[in-house]
């Protein structure tokens, strides 16, 4: 008996016949995020249009368009620093909602009028996930 608890000590071997154990795993994945913003029907030059004092205004359109896996809310801030007076009218107005994979719109729109004394306009465009 001696001899047995000696070489469990000394060698660290045990005759027991009874053995327990557990695995396991479990994987992840993060959805892809994707929305694009597209100009309708006009380009970067277009801006050159307004002249500082020109009393006429102009609507620039936008699509914006998610192809994310998940459904996202959208809205277009301008920096109000950067207009000074330049009147700017954003459609829609706050938040909206785009479903995932292709959900978008075509009408959204920020007009622009009278931009005095060579203020610009800086809009960005903020999203997050909803879902």
């Amino acid at each position: 008996m001696y001899f047995l608890i000696i070489t469990t000590i000394v060698t660290g071997v045990s005759f027991s016949r009874y053995a327990s154990g557990q695995s396991s795993y479990d994987t992840a994945r993060v959805a892809k995020f994707n929305v694009v913003v597209a100009p309708n029907s006009w380009s970067d030059e277009d801006v050159t249009l307004l002249k500082p004092a020109d009393p006429t205004s102009k609507v620039y359109g936008y699509t914006i368009t998610n192809n994310s896996e998940v459904a996202v809310r959208v809205r277009i801030v301008i920096d109000s620093a950067s207009a000074g007076n330049t009147t700017v009218t954003v459609f829609p107005a706050g938040w909206f909602d785009l479903a995932a994979n292709g959900g978008f719109r075509n009408d959204v729109t920020v007009t622009v009028a009278g931009v005095f004394g060579g203020n610009r306009v800086e809009m960005s465009v903020e999203y997050e996930q909803i879902d």
